[in-house]
């Protein structure tokens, strides 16, 4: 048995956000606080260009989930190459999780044709023909790295896009998303969003200058922020310089738990004057048209791999040394204010009904 203490407690959030919003650069910005520093990008996406200018972060390719399990085993062991990484931002999650798919469907369709290839009537599987099997087996693998991730003595970053589900429109209406979560399959962002301290929306104003971070869940979006005192001084939205706040943030994090900082009257008076008692998030608005009635339908297959049962119509449950690849500017000040229509940025191969596939 023993007290609960802190004493520099490392970050661990998720930050989710439509590409280009900046996610990568306020991940990278850890760079520039002496206790997060030095910054490992397990690159997935191969978006790092956006921070190759400032010529401190370190990166390392990752193509498939098991070479995360690797990274991570190095960390955990004492690696010497990776003695002086503190931060470790997996960017993206939402990109890990597709190449999980697409290798898994390869193996799958593999393990198909030694099974049955030699059956007169024998279908090839289609590289292209995701099972409800497949979505719950990429789950299952990627929440166990993810979670083995988070437990590494050091901070922890998983960015990932967002995910927009959207109820069923009336007709001649235009469909409105019921839900903005982090883009993994539903079970796999439950359990990933579960063991995370921090799961933060980040977006631009209306007019597209700004960027901020929501803290809390407003209307359809998903976030959070774990230690009730800090969530309390943060307030629901946080300010984004160009390029990016993370030292500013953890400081504020640890100096909270220590104590030594302290929510006052005069952070009260501004939090109150800031957002009042509601908060809506403005935010830069996309002109794709939303999503159609099948991709609803096509969103709830995901969530039954584990079951038999008849999928129901209606609204969705609410998807050698690493290579080396400056200072945040002070965030303006301003409210931010949920858009009136927002886009899903990357749809999921759709999973075929058990009916319709020949067995494994």
């Amino acid at each position: 048995m023993y007290v609960v203490k802190s004493q520099n407690e490392p970050y661990k959030g998720i930050i989710y956000a439509k590409s280009g919003t900046g996610k990568t650069n306020q991940a990278a910005s850890s760079q520039d606080h002496p206790q997060m520093k030095n910054v490992l990008f397990a690159n997935v996406e191969g978006g790092l260009i956006t921070v190759a200018y400032r010529g401190d972060i370190w990166a390392e390719d990752i193509k498939h989930a098991p070479q995360l399990e690797e990274l991570h085993d190095k960390l955990a062991n004492g690696d010497p190459k990776y003695k002086e990484v503190r931060t470790l931002v997996i960017d993206s999650g939402t990109a890990l999780q597709e190449r999980n798919i697409e290798d898994i469907v390869r193996r799958q369709a593999e393990i198909h044709r030694r099974r049955y290839g030699k059956r007169s009537d024998f279908i090839p599987r289609s590289l292209n023909d995701v099972w409800q099997e497949d979505w719950g087996e990429s789950t299952t693998e990627l929440s166990r790295i993810f979670r083995m991730c988070y437990d590494l003595p050091m901070n922890v970053i998983l960015t990932c896009l967002p995910r927009y589900t959207y109820g069923k429109a009336a007709q001649g209406e235009q469909a409105q998303p019921i839900e903005v979560s982090p883009g993994l399959t539903p079970k796999l962002r439950d359990a990933v969003g579960g063991y995370f301290d921090f799961v933060w929306y980040m977006y631009k104003d209306a007019q597209g200058t700004q960027r901020h971070l929501l803290t809390e869940e407003r209307g359809v979006y998903r976030a959070k922020t774990r230690c009730i005192p800090f969530a309390e001084y943060l307030g629901p939205v946080i300010d984004v310089p160009l390029y990016g706040n993370m030292p500013e943030i953890y400081d504020m994090f640890n100096g909270i738990l220590s104590g030594k900082l302290k929510m006052d009257d005069k952070r009260r008076r501004y939090l109150a004057e800031r957002f009042g008692s509601d908060l809506e998030i403005d935010e830069e608005d996309d002109e794709d048209e939303p999503d159609t009635e099948e991709d609803v339908e096509d969103e709830e297959d995901e969530e039954d791999e584990e079951e038999d049962e008849e999928e129901e119509e209606g609204t969705p449950e609410t998807n050698d040394q690493p290579q080396r690849i400056r200072p945040a500017a002070a965030a303006p000040s301003g409210a931010a204010a949920a858009p009136d229509a927002v886009r899903r940025d990357r749809e999921r191969p759709p999973a075929q009904s058990r009916d319709a596939r020949p067995a494994r």
